[in-house]
C-alpha cells in the first residue's frame, strides 16, 4: 500500500470559471507476472456558486458654499462584495433638486468602462473611487439644494449582472 497526498489552493480564476475543481489520479504498476495494471480515480471539489455583487457608496466630499457656481464635490466608491471578479463596471449618476426635479442632463455617466486610471476587472474585495464635481445653479438654491444617487452596474464572469444604488 502506498499513500500520496497533494494540496491545491483554489484561486480566484477557479471561482470565476464557475467549474468545479477536479483532481484525476492515475496509478500504474508492474505485477509479478509482468502485466501493467492501471487504476484511475477522480475527485471533484464543489466550489461555491458564483455570486456577483457590488456596493455603491456616495458621500459629499466638500462644498464650497451655497451661491450659484459654487462647487459640490461628491465621492463615489464602488466595492466588489461578491465572490467573483466583475467586468463592464458602469456608474450612472442621477442628480435631483430638493423639490424632486431631475437635473438635466440626467443621468450623467460618472464612469462608462473607459480607462480613466482604473481599467480591467474589479476584483473581489477591491474598491474603485471616483470624484464628481457639480456647480450649483440658482435653480438648485431656490429649490432648497440638491441630492443624488449613483447606480453601479457590473457583469460577473458567467454574464450575471450585479447592481446597487447608493443611499
Amino acid at each position: 500500500t502506498a499513500s500520496f497526498s497533494a494540496t491545491y489552493t483554489v484561486t480566484q480564476d477557479d471561482i470565476d470559471s464557475g467549474a468545479d475543481v477536479t483532481n484525476i489520479a492515475t496509478v500504474t504498476g508492474t505485477s509479478p507476472d509482468g502485466s501493467t495494471p492501471v487504476a484511475t480515480d477522480d475527485v471533484a471539489v464543489d466550489l461555491e456558486d458564483q455570486a456577483p455583487a457590488l456596493e455603491a457608496i456616495k458621500t459629499v466630499l466638500s462644498q464650497e458654499g451655497s451661491a450659484p457656481g459654487d462647487a459640490v464635490v461628491f465621492e463615489v466608491t464602488v466595492l466588489n462584495t461578491g465572490n467573483v471578479s466583475l467586468d463592464d463596471v458602469v456608474l450612472t449618476d442621477t442628480l435631483r433638486r430638493a423639490d424632486g426635479t431631475v437635473i438635466t442632463p440626467a443621468p450623467v455617466a460618472v464612469w462608462d468602462g473607459v480607462d480613466e486610471g482604473t481599467a480591467g476587472e474589479l476584483d473581489v474585495g477591491e474598491d474603485w473611487v471616483y470624484t464628481v464635481t457639480y456647480a450649483l445653479t440658482q435653480d438648485d438654491i431656490d429649490a432648497g439644494g440638491v441630492s443624488n444617487s449613483v447606480l453601479a452596474e457590473a457583469t460577473g464572469p458567467d454574464g450575471t449582472g450585479a447592481e446597487d444604488v447608493s443611499d
